[in-house]
């Protein structure tokens, strides 16, 4: 189940945001911080 929640932030994140919010999105699933991530 995470994996498909993270799966699909990351591709909202990159549709809607642009690189920018994709990397920063990334680098919060990378830290383990699921909860900034999704605020992001």
């Amino acid at each position: 189940m995470y994996r498909n929640l993270e799966a699909y932030t990351v591709y909202v994140a990159e549709r809607q945001g642009g690189k920018a919010l994709l990397t920063t999105v990334e680098k919060l699933f990378a830290d383990n911080d699921v909860y900034a991530a999704l605020a992001a």
